[in-house]
């Protein structure tokens, strides 16, 4: 049985199942011998049918099984309702991007950034080769390495957070 999720599949193997309880409402939970789960909740997922319960039921060893008594309807999980999405236009959807500080996403700051980043260094290679023969030249140079090594920490950040620093 694998379960698919943000952060990659989670996989019990029915022949390294150490225990499945089950419900009479059919819900299943796999545990495995290294301690991953993986829940069955036909109530969420409509493509968990009464014929593949009784697939999975065969398949798990019979001394895995641990019947577990009914559960009351409000315990019973339920799928969240969903809304329609808002119609918007496409630069809506930018400027929404750009406000929340969406992960993963190229906000105009995170452009910004990045070209500083990017242009810092040649600017600073510049300096190094027309200024190598005065020794007065060093410590603006490592100024400025570590000013482009912050530059490359707060586009890293603002990809990945919305922020040019980490959040506390």
């Amino acid at each position: 049985m694998t379960l698919s999720t943000p952060g990659g599949l989670v996989t019990v193997r029915y022949d390294a199942c150490a225990a499945m309880t089950t419900r009479p409402d059919g819900a299943r939970c796999l545990t495995g011998l290294d301690g991953f789960r993986v829940a069955v909740e036909p109530t969420l997922y409509g493509e968990v049918t009464a014929e593949r319960i009784a697939v999975l039921d065969k398949a798990v060893p019979a001394a895995a099984v641990v019947p577990l008594p009914a559960r009351p309807a409000e315990e019973i999980p339920q799928p969240r309702e969903r809304t329609a999405p808002d119609p918007r236009t496409p630069a809506d959807e930018s400027r929404r991007t750009e406000r929340e500080g969406a992960s993963g996403r190229v906000s105009g700051h995170f452009v910004f950034v990045t070209a500083l980043a990017t242009l810092w260094p040649v600017l600073l290679v510049t300096l190094i080769v027309n200024g190598i023969q005065h020794p007065s030249i060093r410590l603006p140079v490592i100024a400025g390495w570590m000013l482009e090594f912050w530059l490359l920490h707060a586009a890293r950040n603002l990809y990945r957070t919305g922020q040019p620093t980490t959040p506390p």
